[in-house]
């Protein structure tokens, strides 16, 4: 990982990025980056389906679009087509949100700046799929987003920045998420801005809290 640190003043602004998310938090992370100076997104890549019932399916696909973004469908998304497009953007960073596989290790170390995946929890608990339910369900009085960098595993990478929020009675998985939604504009502009500078991360226990 000590190849990621690049000092501010030999990176280039705005940070060129891929963006893969879905649902409704890949939305805000979408909107956070958008929002962001520091960074131009290159490429959205997202699940869509063509008709679906689930008004979460295809939001990110549809506000990547609203942006004026170039939106491709994961299902089209291959190793080789992910590692070419980072490389034909010449990209400093990948960013991800609720992808379900992990990256084959050229695309890891292809972007300049790193892999960024935005999780909701406070890593290292509650790593994998379904974490706000996993804090509901244990009772944990306050949760949270992390951006981590990415490795071979799943939610294991060192953290870059992390934002707390308070799990109140009554929550249930959507409140919950609607709420990590009000703070992914600050998780986003701290990350951006420790990447930007080189920050080093923290590294994460390897034990399972979920």
């Amino acid at each position: 990982m000590d190849g990621i640190f690049v000092m501010a003043d030999e990176v280039k602004v705005p940070l060129r990025a891929v963006l893969i998310a879905n649902w409704g938090l890949g939305t805000a992370v979408l909107d956070a980056l958008h929002n962001e100076p520091k960074v131009l997104i290159c490429q959205v890549f997202s699940q869509y389906e063509e008709g679906s019932t689930d008004p979460w399916k295809n939001v990110v696909h549809d506000r990547a679009l609203a942006l004026g973004y170039h939106a491709l469908k994961l299902s089209d998304l291959s190793d080789d087509t992910l590692w070419e497009m980072i490389g034909s953007y010449d990209a400093d960073l990948l960013v991800v949100h609720a992808y379900d596989k992990l990256l084959p290790e050229r695309a890891l170390e292809a972007p300049a700046l790193g892999c960024i995946n935005i999780h909701p929890s406070l890593l290292p608990k509650h790593r994998g799929r379904n974490p706000s339910l996993s804090v509901l369900k244990l009772g944990d009085p306050v949760t949270g987003l992390t951006a981590h960098y990415m490795d071979k595993r799943f939610d294991t990478g060192p953290i870059v920045h992390q934002v707390e929020v308070p799990v109140e009675r009554g929550d249930s998985r959507d409140s919950l998420i609607e709420r990590l939604k009000m703070v992914v504009p600050e998780l986003v502009e701290n990350t951006v801005a420790k990447v930007w500078a080189g920050e080093k991360p923290v590294v994460q226990e390897l034990v399972s809290f979920s």
